[in-house]
Order: C-alpha cells, then structure tokens, then sequence
C-alpha cells in the first residue's frame, strides 16, 4: 500500500498585508516556512512513498531568491522521495513561470499544460498530473491517463468563482 502525501496552496512568498500590519506578515510568512518544514519532516517520519502538491505553491511568478534556496533545501532533504506538483491559478505553468526558471531538485517533477503521468511500478501507483497555465485554469485538459491494473491519482488544482468550481474540462 502506497504511502501519499497530499498538499496545496501554501502561497510561499504571499504578501499578507491585506488584513495584516508588516510585522505580523513577517511572522505569518515565517510560520508558513515552519508548517512546510513539518511537512517535510513528516515525509521522512511517516516513510511516505510519494508527495503530491496540487497548486499554488507559490503565491505569484515573483518568488524570492530566498524562498527559491529554502525550498530547494527542503525538498533535498527528501531527496529520495518523489514530490509530483501541479501548478495552480497563483503559481500557473507559462514561461513567465518560476517552475520555467528553476530546478526545485532532481526528485521534483513539475506536470505542464498537457498533462502527463508517473508510474511507481513498486507500488502499482500511477500519478497524472496537469497544471494550470493561466489564472482562469482555461487551458486544463484533464488527462485521460488511467492504467488498468494500478491505482489511479490526478493531482491537479482547482479554483471557485461565483460559487461553482470551474472545470475547463
């Protein structure tokens, strides 16, 4: 049985000033880093299989050099885990895109626009991913993907206007 961890919108690098004086938004962003290192070290306690980001991962394409290296501390700590990640609406797949930019680390694989899959044989586990390539999700073609004798995962992000969840599908 496949060990999964599942997670979204941790909007790393978010300003936090809407509601929020500059020093409490400092600390909420600190607070932020310290609920992802959590994570990260119950990915190495709970012997998870495999990491699933479904989106917004970052808050925009503006993600600091800092935020960049913290991440890429992170993920090198679980540098044996595969961590699959889905861009979402903040963070969309498009050339302006920090996942165009940067290597997160050998073990972090970025799904674009037309979707695709991983399979973990050892698991009988087959991942399918697509990622958002604008704000409005408008460019999602839910892949089609499913492999008969493994169980099936699609990691993708979602988005809510108006009170009805946008398919695009």
């Amino acid at each position: 049985m496949a060990r999964i961890l599942h997670m979204a919108d941790m909007h790393f690098d978010s300003a936090f000033t809407s509601n929020l004086s500059i020093n409490k938004s400092k600390l909420r962003r600190s607070e932020q880093r310290e609920v992802f290192s959590r994570i990260i070290e119950m990915v190495k306690t709970e012997q998870i299989d495999v990491m699933l980001i479904s989106g917004d991962l970052f808050d925009s394409e503006n993600v600091s050099e800092e935020t960049i290296n913290f991440m890429v501390r992170k993920f090198a700590e679980i540098s044996e885990i595969p961590v699959l990640i889905a861009a979402g609406n903040h963070d969309p797949f498009n050339m302006n895109s920090v996942y165009e930019r940067i290597s997160l680390g050998d073990n972090v694989h970025i799904f674009n626009i037309e979707g695709g899959f991983y399979d973990f044989e050892n698991l009988n586990l087959r991942v399918s991913g697509v990622s958002f390539g604008s704000e409005d999700g408008s460019n999602i073609k839910t892949p089609k993907t499913l492999h008969p004798e493994f169980s099936n995962i699609l990691v993708m992000h979602g988005n809510v206007v108006s009170g009805t969840a946008e398919s695009g599908i």
